[in-house]
C-alpha cells in the first residue's frame, strides 16, 4: 500500500474512532462547561421544570433527575457433592435482575445565570454519565447521540 493510501486510511480510521468517542457520557461532560453562563429562562425552556429546586438566598439550585430501569435474566450454577460423589448443575433462569442507570444533575444559578453543574450518578452497566445526557441533550441542541 502506498504512503498516500496509508495516510488516507489512517485519516478515515481517526475520523471513525472520533465518531465512536462522541458518546452520551462525553456529551454530558461537555455540557458541564458549555452550559455555564446560560440564563435561567433558557435553561427552563430547554431542560424543563426541575424535579426539585431550592435557594440559599444567594444562589438557586435546580435539580433534574433521569433514570432508566432495565432487567437482565438471572441464572445460577451449582456444585454439589457427597460421599465419593461429585456433580454440577446449571439452574434454569427463573427471574430477572433489575438494574438502574440514574443521574441527578444540579444546576447552580447565581443572579439568574448557570454558574455550575454537578452530576450525582449511580452507574449501571453503561458509562458513568451516560444517563445525564438525557437531562442536558435539549440544551446542547437536542441532536440524538448514537449508542456505542
Amino acid at each position: 500500500m502506498s504512503i498516500p493510501a496509508r495516510a488516507a486510511m489512517a485519516a478515515l480510521l481517526a475520523i471513525g474512532l472520533a465518531g465512536c468517542a462522541n458518546s452520551r457520557a462525553q456529551q454530558a461532560e461537555i455540557a458541564r462547561t458549555a452550559l455555564i453562563g446560560m440564563p435561567e429562562e433558557v435553561l427552563l425552556s430547554c431542560a424543563g421544570v426541575p424535579d426539585r429546586s431550592r435557594s440559599d438566598g444567594y444562589r438557586d439550585y435546580f435539580t433534574y433527575e433521569s433514570e432508566r430501569l432495565y432487567s437482565t435474566p438471572s441464572a445460577s450454577v451449582g456444585v454439589f457433592g457427597g460421599t465419593g460423589h461429585f456433580g454440577t448443575g446449571i439452574g434454569i433462569p427463573f427471574g430477572t435482575d433489575i438494574h438502574s442507570d440514574m443521574c441527578e444533575a444540579t444546576f447552580t444559578l447565581e443572579n439568574g445565570i448557570v454558574s455550575n453543574i454537578t452530576y450525582n450518578t449511580v452507574p449501571g452497566i453503561g458509562s458513568r454519565y451516560g444517563q445525564c445526557y438525557y437531562i442536558v441533550q435539549s440544551c446542547l441542541g437536542g441532536a440524538p447521540v448514537a449508542a456505542n
